[in-house]
């Protein structure tokens, strides 16, 4: 999984990977052992396998949020690292694993799922009901 996370960051597509932030590789990879070890419940990752080969990822996390009219319970989902390697584009394996990580996030009382897109995979997620959102998404370095 580490090195689909790695090919993802490198690929240049998502905005948010850009920089050259160093130690996030041991920050990763203790946050999939948290989660393999169930120290994280309110995280999961998907991996796709072909032929016992990784070649796709994604992440389903659990955000708790203030109540409103629009999220009572205060549960949001949020997808990030969608990842499919280039051998297995146009296969159906992001749509596959955007589709367990949803049912990962209604299963745990999420009620709507957000996710940030890059340019190539708007028209998957636009297939599986995704909208693009009126509220823009603003980010500010702290370090």
């Amino acid at each position: 999984m580490l090195a689909l996370r790695r090919n993802l960051l490198t690929a240049g597509e998502a905005h948010w990977a850009r920089g050259d932030a160093g130690g996030w590789e041991a920050v990763y990879r203790a946050q999939l052992e948290e989660e393999i070890d169930g120290i994280v419940s309110t995280q999961a990752t998907f991996l796709a396998v072909a032929v016992g080969v990784p070649v796709g990822t994604a992440t389903a996390i659990i955000d708790r949020r203030l109540a409103n009219p629009a999220n009572p319970n205060g549960l949001e989902g949020w997808i990030q690292g969608v990842y499919v390697d280039k051998s297995a584009r146009g296969l159906g394996v992001g749509t596959a694993l955007t589709q367990a990580a949803e049912d990962w996030l209604a299963d745990r009382g999420a009620d709507a799922i957000y996710l940030d897109s890059t340019p190539s995979a708007l028209r998957m997620y636009a297939r599986l009901g995704y909208v693009i959102n009126d509220e823009p998404h603003l980010r500010k370095e702290l370090h």
